[in-house]
């Protein structure tokens, strides 16, 4: 199977979405994860996240870049690296992890896949610098709402990863990306693990046997408790999923391609004068599946592509 090289962006720490795209990443064969960009808010405390679960996936040969520094932000998981070591990593992490991500752009012989699941800064910052990239990267991420918001809700509203940084959002949306495809709230906003998927991760992760599935489940833990939120016995939103899961495949999915911007109010909608083509999922053409899929790849069951 030829693998998809893959750069990962992230602002893990904060919602739990991160750590699960993460881990499906991981486990994901036809995946090759070349560099992981940990961005915004304390991005020690980010990459600490990122370098604790490579570390249980036994994948300490991923480089971990740094990206943008920024205020105001809630670093949720920070209980469950309190006691983290950074210096003790066993792999690389690059202090400028804007360059480090250039560089691998440059580097990949046909192009590489760029997976964004978090307010765009870094990846603005590339743009500028080197805006010769974007024709090398396929792109996949979680931005914005174009029809329905979140938790299903029957209209559009502003989505984290755009209002937290709408500059750098209207970059990722104008840059001339090989190709483009994104997850807005109208397909990912739904996505939950509950019943029996959610119960076999549960199950997976007290037995202990799975590093990787323990430590998911013990940074979402951290999380919820950090909330002191009640265990409702399922998943947050799990958003950042569907964005992995659009780096190699588009099943499960309704898609549309449509002309999208972002406009100075923190909307993303339909432009087709000024707006660039993006494969948008905008709803499900089998949500149980996926879920499914998504259980069936954290535990290792080998699911059908």
């Amino acid at each position: 199977m030829k693998k998809i090289p893959v750069i990962l962006h992230t602002d893990i720490g904060d919602d739990a979405d991160d750590s699960w795209a993460l881990a499906m990443l991981l486990r994901q064969e036809w995946i090759d994860l070349k560099y992981i960009l940990a961005d915004t808010g304390d991005l020690n405390f980010r990459a600490k996240m990122v370098a604790k679960m490579l570390e249980s996936a036994g994948r300490s040969d991923i480089p971990i870049g740094l990206g943008v520094e920024a205020s105001g932000f809630n670093h949720l998981m920070a209980s469950h690296v309190a006691d983290y070591r950074l210096e003790d990593y066993p792999g690389k992490i690059e202090k400028d992890g804007v360059s480090g991500m250039i560089e691998r752009v440059r580097q990949s012989e046909n192009g590489i896949a760029l997976l964004s699941i978090g307010p765009a800064f870094a990846v603005a910052e590339a743009l500028d610098k080197a805006p010769d990239i974007a024709e090398k990267c396929d792109f996949a991420g979680m931005f914005g709402s174009i029809r329905r918001g979140y938790d299903g809700a029957d209209e559009p509203h502003r989505e984290y990863n755009v209002f937290r940084n709408n500059a750098a959002a209207k970059k990722v949306f104008s840059a001339p990306w090989r190709s483009a495809r994104l997850t807005p709230l109208d397909s990912c906003g739904v996505v939950r693990l509950e019943g029996e998927n959610y119960a076999a991760i549960r199950e997976t992760a007290a037995k202990g046997n799975d590093p990787l599935i323990r430590e998911l489940f013990e940074s979402v833990e951290a999380r919820r408790k950090a909330m002191n939120a009640p265990d409702e016995g399922r998943s947050s939103v799990l958003f950042d999923t569907v964005a992995a899961h659009l780096v190699s495949s588009t099943r499960y999915l309704i898609m549309e391609t449509l002309n999208l911007a972002v406009d100075d109010n923190d909307f993303t909608v339909i432009d087709n004068v000024n707006g660039r083509p993006m494969d948008t999922a905008t709803g499900w053409t089998d949500l149980p599946g996926y879920c499914r899929f998504l259980t069936d790849t954290l535990l290792n069951r080998k699911p059908e592509l």
